[in-house]
């Protein structure tokens, strides 16, 4: 693994090499800084966050946190098809990626941070993956409402007169997500998915208002955006998603934890 000037080294780890990630050296060393998994969504989202899931590691690596960005497989950088894209195999994914950040941060304390289902799946694994403490950004709580948004949002792009002169009505019945396969699989999970929070030190930055408040635990604190994210607006989906608010709000959480 090689370093680039920037501090970054993009390369390819796990079993057989399949996975990508990109290592974000801290610059100073700092004691009680600890090393950050940052979990990407999935799909469109994932292109939309790729920008700002960057900026968010270069400020904590500057602020001495070692940072591993990944990609799961089938998506991204990864090997794999974007079919191959399934709940199962991304829990497998997430134990080693943060095996692989303990050992290139050398850090006895691992912090996770997602957006939308990347979040959704570290509520699911912290626990198991040994996480001191989570931020997450709008995570999926109810996978069959995503289901339900996300299928209405493909018909919608389908039948959009500013993208196709005619309806697009044999991209329906739905296989796909603006653009990204969609397996049965991959949806049958998600009908199932709920959700909850673990028993870990978590701040929550929310933008939607979608989450009850009395379902939050103790552990959980809120940390509203002042801003509405615009992930499921058909007319937004080919604009990137950028929040210096969010990098500032997790650089702040992160900033004393141990």
């Amino acid at each position: 693994m090689t370093a680039r000037s920037d501090g970054t080294a993009p390369h390819h780890f796990g079993t057989d090499q399949e996975l990508f990630g990109v290592y974000h050296a801290p610059a100073a060393t700092r004691p009680g800084a600890g090393a950050v998994l940052l979990c990407p969504p999935f799909g469109q989202e994932y292109i939309r966050t790729h920008r700002l899931y960057r900026q968010l590691a270069t400020q904590l690596a500057s602020r001495g946190h070692p940072c591993l960005r990944f990609d799961y497989y089938g998506s991204g950088d990864s090997a794999g098809e974007t079919g191959d894209f399934e709940l199962g195999r991304c829990g497998l994914d997430l134990q080693a990626a943060a095996a692989h950040l303990r050992e290139l941060g050398g850090r006895p304390h691992v912090h996770g941070f997602g957006a939308r289902l990347g979040a959704s799946l570290l509520m699911r694994h912290a626990t198991a993956l040994k996480l001191d403490r989570l931020v997450l950004w709008d995570p999926i709580v109810d996978g069959a409402g995503l289901v339900a948004r996300m299928d209405a949002l493909q018909v919608e792009l389908a039948r959009d007169p500013d993208r196709f002169r005619t309806p697009r009505e044999s991209a329906l019945p739905l296989g796909e997500w603006c653009g990204f396969a969609v397996s049965e699989r991959l949806r049958e999970q998600l009908m199932q998915l709920r959700a909850t929070f673990p028993p870990l030190p978590t701040l929550l930055i929310e933008s939607e208002g979608s989450i009850a408040r009395e379902t939050l635990p103790p552990s959980c604190r809120l940390a509203p955006l002042s801003q509405a994210t615009p992930w499921e607006e058909l007319q937004r989906q080919e604009i990137a998603v950028l929040s210096h608010e969010l990098v500032r709000l997790v650089c702040d959480a992160l900033e004393n934890a141990a």
